[in-house]
């Protein structure tokens, strides 16, 4: 990878986005391995830890980000404040009207000075014609600029064909948030590990009235974000309710969480995904498994990807 064009912020970002790809592998693992029957106590509370440092970790990479963007704003936003040649004594001055190129002193409006790789100025140019400012300028970063109708609405579709690593922009939601109003916005079709999803089974009567040793033991109080999580939720817990009632609220979950099923499967399982039209390879598409779901059937590609899909108990418990 070369860094000649880039500046340390851009790596250090790079970098920490890397950190938070590499964290999260880690968790998933961490959370699929409490869900094992052969483990011990002590090692339960060892990954549960190392699931809390993780979540520290990604924070705490987030926040550089967030940090690093901030100042990039500020110094794009800032005004260019041009000097001001009455304000300059006369050593100034000759410093200003000199570039100091390969060693040598060059003036400014000398159009025969070299650049960095050697060349001259004015071969540096398309007409020939170059002056001493083209030809010591920073390079630009290689091919053009998207234009106004690669960003349009029409072409998301292309952009998101691309989106196979963790998106710079993720949609975020708030765990306050009404769930018919994202409903109401359309399935969230972005390539992200995050979603939203809150679990209607947890406030049903028969959640509400079941004795003492339900799981979850008290109403979920945040929304459902990962995918992983949504998985656990309903083929490991609600117990009380029945098997289609549960695959079917899982159904309608990833109805809604598109693009993070999808994140889900290529990127923490690793499966072969066709990003156009959702299929897997070998094991049908996901418009397949969320119809298998939604009609509260367990669907074998989900068993094939989840520990926790393939141990859900899918017969009715006996009293």
């Amino acid at each position: 990878m070369g860094y000649e064009y880039s500046n340390i912020d851009e790596i250090t970002m790079r970098q920490l986005r890397e950190d938070i790809h590499a964290y999260h592998h880690d968790r998933n693992w961490c959370e699929e391995s409490l869900l094992l029957d052969d483990i011990t106590p002590a090692e339960a509370r060892t990954y549960q830890l190392r699931i809390l440092d993780l979540s520290h970790q990604i924070r705490h990479c987030l926040h550089r980000i967030e940090t690093i963007e901030f100042k990039n704003r500020r110094t794009y936003a800032a005004p260019l404040r041009m000097p001001q040649y009455g304000s300059f004594n006369t050593a100034q001055r000759a410093v200003a009207g000199r570039e100091q190129t390969n060693g040598y002193a060059t003036p400014a409006h000398d159009n025969r000075g070299l650049l960095t790789n050697g060349t001259s100025a004015q071969a540096g140019t398309s007409n020939g014609q170059a002056s001493a400012e083209n030809g010591l300028k920073r390079p630009r970063s290689p091919g053009p600029r998207p234009s106004t109708a690669d960003r349009s609405p029409e072409n998301a579709h292309k952009r998101q064909k691309l989106t196979n690593q963790i998106p710079v922009d993720p949609i975020e939601f708030d765990q306050d948030a009404d769930l018919e109003a994202v409903k109401a916005k359309g399935p969230i079709m972005a390539i992200q590990r995050l979603g939203f999803w809150k679990c209607h089974l947890c406030v049903t009567p028969k959640y509400l009235l079941a004795p003492v040793g339900k799981s979850p033991a008290a109403p979920t109080k945040w929304a459902l974000k990962d995918i992983s999580k949504m998985i656990t939720h309903f083929c490991v817990m609600h117990e009380e309710q029945t098997v289609s009632d549960r695959l079917s609220e899982l159904g309608a979950a990833f109805e809604l969480n598109r693009g993070p099923l999808l994140y889900w499967l290529k990127t923490t399982k690793g499966a072969r995904v066709n990003t156009e039209n959702g299929n897997i390879d070998g094991h049908g598409s996901i418009d397949d498994i969320i119809e298998t779901l939604k009609a509260g059937r367990m669907p074998a590609a989900l068993q094939r990807f989840s520990n926790s899909a393939k141990k859900m108990r899918l017969e009715p418990r006996e009293v």
